[in-house]
């Protein structure tokens, strides 16, 4: 088996290391249909809802999983198990840890604390980690205009050859519209959202996309038209 297909299989058949509790309280708990990773994929809460949505039409994450595996770190004493939230595969092929947390829980000393020592656990352990909190995802219009984006997109999964292939061809679209490239790709059973969710075209995410909004073709390897956590590169 190649290891891209070991990396497939990773995101695209995974079970989470922990249990998602079952509906309950005042948490929402679902299910999201990931087309980046070929099945549905689960969350607790709506702050993970909103990472999702953002994970998988960031064109820098090639993959993420929920509840990807559990860590062992010592405190006070005693070995203690966590279970981060995602676990992202990026672009330049690294893999990083993620934990999704309101900002408010965040500033509590004690819960502050706890994240810290296991932050420099897995620092120690040479495992990129990270906290994301509603700051860096609930950034408006940017999270409404994804929302609208992933519901336009085709829902069939595509090639990034084939997509290339295709916008290769219209050079006279090297600066267009959403709504002239929508039609261009109507005859391909696409739409100009599966290139932006690739990461080949851009449009700014600071005003209500519509069909006027103006699309940029990327040069090659470049496809960061919008950031989470620009410390590690999406």
């Amino acid at each position: 088996m190649t290891n891209r297909k070991k990396l497939h299989n990773r995101y695209s058949f995974h079970t989470p290391a922990r249990r998602v509790v079952t509906p309950s309280g005042g948490i929402v708990r679902g299910k999201f249909p990931s087309l980046k990773n070929n099945r549905m994929v689960r969350y607790e809460g709506l702050i993970e809802a909103d990472a999702v949505i953002s994970f998988e039409l960031n064109p820098a994450i090639i993959h993420y999983r929920e509840q990807p595996y559990k860590v062992k770190y010592p405190r006070d004493g005693k070995l203690r198990t966590y279970t981060p939230d995602f676990e992202l595969l990026i672009s330049n092929g690294e893999t990083l840890l993620v934990e999704i947390k309101h900002s408010e829980f965040m500033r509590r000393p004690e819960n502050k604390t706890k994240y810290q020592v296991i932050a420099d656990w897995l620092l120690f352990e040479q495992t990129h980690y990270t906290i994301i909190t509603e700051q860096e995802l609930r950034v408006e219009p940017r999270l409404g205009n994804l929302r609208y984006i992933y519901r336009q997109l085709s829902k069939k999964q595509h090639t990034r050859t084939r997509l290339k292939i295709i916008l290769s061809s219209l050079n006279e679209y090297e600066q267009t519209t959403v709504g002239r490239l929508n039609i261009a790709v109507a005859k391909y059973q696409l739409t100009a959202f599966d290139f932006l969710a690739a990461g080949m075209v851009s449009c700014s995410l600071d005003e209500p996309i519509s069909n006027s909004t103006a699309l940029t073709r990327f040069e090659e390897n470049e496809n960061g038209w919008f950031y989470i956590c620009k410390k590690y590169g999406f």
